[in-house]
This record gives structure tokens, sequence and C-alpha cells, in this order.
């Protein structure tokens, strides 16, 4: 997905596009990989909060 991105920012960019980090920067822009990363923390801490998770129980 993050190469759909990219491109997608090259093709938006047309000749100004240099790399893909100037192009985030310049379309204010997170990286999907950050977006990722904080929704898998928003759903554990959802899920964690949860009345009805129970935490596995280790031997």
């Amino acid at each position: 997905m993050e190469n759909v991105q990219k491109t997608a920012c090259g093709v938006i960019l047309g000749s100004t596009y240099t790399n893909y980090d100037d192009a985030l920067t310049s379309s204010i822009l997170p990286k999907l990989s950050t977006r990722h990363r904080e929704a898998l923390g928003e759903t554990g801490e959802g899920t964690a909060a949860s009345p009805r998770f129970t935490p596995p129980a280790f031997p």
C-alpha cells in the first residue's frame, strides 16, 4: 500500500517530485506505516479497556 502512496505522490507532484519523504512533507501527509502503527495502538487500547476482554492465562 505504501508503494501506491509513493506512486500517487509522484503522479500528483509531477516534475517537482524528488523523493517520497519530501513529497509527504510538502503534501502534509504521514507515512502509511506511521498511520498503521497508530491505528494498531488505538485498537489495542480499546480492546484492553473493553469489559469483555479477558487477558490470556499463561501456565
